[in-house]
């Protein structure tokens, strides 16, 4: 599985593994997982877990996708099985950009159109965006506008002009490679002398201008009717997929990966994917307490609890019998009755019956 692929920092001469994994946004938690070779892309990958979804018999459910799986054939493959979907369209696809260009100058400063939990402008407009095809069915395009974003990335521009003017004007009256100065092509016009000299430069205004023309907007595509602030509220709701996603990346590291045959890395991805279940049901479990004011908040998270919970010990007393080490702490029966609802006679109950399980276990195997 291991092949050269497009590894996400954009290098090309590290082989790689792509992993797929399938999380539940509404409730918090992992349902499949799927590993594949490094070669094959993503946007080609989907339609895979679409039917691996349709296998396990899951229904009323939608995907929330990034804009590498935006693909004429990936919604038309999602609208065949009845599966929704919210996903962010590319921005540089000339029919977006048409989309996008329509509705400018609409929506960016009515105040209907605020929505106040992102600090940005949305609108949304019916249509179909592949009317040349006759699969094609009404989409709900969902355009926004962030002029801090905006601003942010025109600055940004400027700045990397500047550096870019910097560097060309280091090659001026020197022999340079055509090939060498096709980073700085869009953004600038060259002049060469006879001897094949950089001569000259000048910034390429217009493609300048017409590059943050687009700054700050983007574009959400629905399969459902929705308002603009519900598909962004959905699409963003895919941070805690990422989230999870990073985690898995820290359970399988390489370290993991460096094995000599297939079912040790098979092994070793059910496991994680296991370690992630239980990971997120405490970390839902957190999340429902967040408001409760006797914990604070930078401790509900799972490594703190975790933290915590560890020092709960049972350890071998001097007789021979396993006991609890010490009594329950107060943050550690908030922590057990707030966020996972067990009282602590619940718990006490637990553990001395585990205490009993071990010195009887133990006990048998002396007799024996």
């Amino acid at each position: 599985m291991v092949e050269f692929g497009k590894p996400k920092d954009g290098k090309t001469d590290i082989p790689i593994i792509n992993q797929g994994i399938a999380y539940d946004c509404t409730f918090r938690e992992p349902l499949f997982y799927d590993s594949y070779p490094g070669s094959i892309v993503d946007v080609s990958m989907i339609t895979h877990m679409v039917e691996k979804a349709v296998s396990y018999g899951y229904e009323n459910i939608g995907f929330i996708l990034d804009r590498g799986y935006f693909a004429k054939e990936n919604l038309f493959f999602m609208d065949y099985h009845n599966y929704d979907f919210v996903i962010m369209a590319k921005g540089n696809v000339d029919f977006i950009r048409g989309l996008i260009e329509d509705a400018m100058g609409t929506f960016e400063l009515e105040r209907e159109f605020l929505i106040p939990k992102f600090h940005l402008q949305g609108t949304t407009v019916k249509k179909k965006i592949f009317e040349d095809d006759d699969r094609d069915q009404i989409r709900f395009i969902h355009v926004y506008y962030n002029e801090l974003v905006a601003a942010i990335e025109r600055r940004k521009l400027e700045e990397q002009i500047t550096r870019w003017e910097k560097e060309l004007t280091k090659c001026l009256e020197k022999k340079v490679l055509s090939c060498s100065l096709d980073s700085y092509r869009r953004f600038f016009k060259f002049k060469f002398n006879e001897q094949n000299q950089l001569e000259s430069f000048s910034a390429n205004n217009r493609a300048i201008e017409d590059e943050k023309f687009w700054y700050g907007y983007f574009c959400i595509i629905t399969s459902s009717e929705m308002t603009a602030a519900e598909a962004l509220k959905l699409y963003k709701g895919r941070d805690s997929s990422e989230k999870l996603f990073m985690i898995d990346k820290s359970f399988l590291g390489n370290h993991c990966y460096r094995v000599e045959s297939q079912s040790s890395k098979d092994s070793k991805e059910w496991i994680g994917f296991v370690a992630e279940i239980v990971r997120n049901k405490i970390y839902t479990c957190l999340m429902n307490c967040k408001d409760n004011n006797q914990i604070k908040s930078n401790e509900l998270t799972v490594p703190a609890i975790l933290g915590e919970l560890e020092k709960i010990e049972i350890s071998r007393q001097l007789e021979g019998g396993y006991h609890l080490s010490y009594p329950l702490t107060k943050k550690q029966k908030i922590i057990l009755s707030e966020c996972f609802n067990i009282s602590r006679e619940n718990a006490m109950t637990r553990l001395l019956d585990l205490c009993k399980t071990i010195n009887a276990i133990e006990k048998a195997s002396k007799s024996s």
